[in-house]
């Protein structure tokens, strides 16, 4: 029997975002699926129903991305591809906005996801862990135009809410397991195996993840 947040890919049409974990909430349904006239309390509730974000957490995040975008009132998903608003460079899954461009591409690189996966210590079978986001995002910045502080603390932010989201223990190690991240970024669906099992992520969760990314950052850039 169909459920509700089944995954369905999108329709011709539809509007997309440079952000997987967006796209992803509305291939399942949780924001309208063609992705448009969506409002702030649609994406607070969607973060809550998809990824199980605390309330607050959420609509921090709902109604902080329009001081980013500039943008109060209803949004299209391809609005948040405008370039150096929300979306910035460097990504480690979609390429960067053509010099000039005013908007970012919004389909995932298969490429640059797959330099992310090979980069994982543990291999491809593996858990990507805080370090490992470390070291892509220092590499990626290093390929591309540079950051301001605003967007690279953003982009911190990004990977440290996917290690909450989607994070596990194995021994002593946190971290995403690899099949489950590249499902995630180039399907634009919930991996199969995943359950979010009612854990919530917060915002000092998301933050102590974001000072482990930045620490770690740190030191191999030093050590480079």
């Amino acid at each position: 029997m169909a459920h509700k947040y089944d995954w369905r890919p999108p329709q011709r049409g539809d509007s997309r975002s440079p952000c997987p974990a967006l796209n992803v909430l509305a291939n399942h349904g949780h924001l309208p699926r063609d992705g448009k006239n969506i409002s702030h309390l649609d994406f607070a509730r969607g973060l809550r129903t998809g990824y199980n974000l605390s309330r607050p957490l959420a609509y921090f995040l709902a109604f902080g991305a329009p001081l980013l975008l500039g943008r109060f009132g209803r949004v299209n998903l391809a609005d948040l591809a405008q370039h150096n608003k929300i979306e910035h460079d460097a990504s480690l899954a979609h390429a960067d906005a053509p010099a000039g461009a005013q908007y970012a591409p919004t389909e995932p690189d298969a490429a640059l996801v797959a330099k992310v996966c090979q980069e994982v210590r543990r291999g491809e079978d593996g858990l990507m862990d805080a370090e490992d986001m470390a070291r892509s995002r220092v590499r990626r910045e290093k390929e591309c135009r540079p950051l301001d502080g605003l967007h690279a603390e953003v982009a911190r932010g990004e990977m440290a809410l996917v290690l909450g989201i989607f994070g596990v223990r194995e021994g002593g190690t946190v971290g995403v397991p690899v099949r489950w991240f590249k499902e995630w970024v180039l399907d634009e669906r919930f991996p199969a195996e995943w359950k979010s099992s009612g854990r919530v992520t917060g915002i000092w969760e998301m933050l102590r993840n974001s000072t482990v990314i930045r620490h770690a950052m740190k030191r191999f850039r030093k050590a480079d």
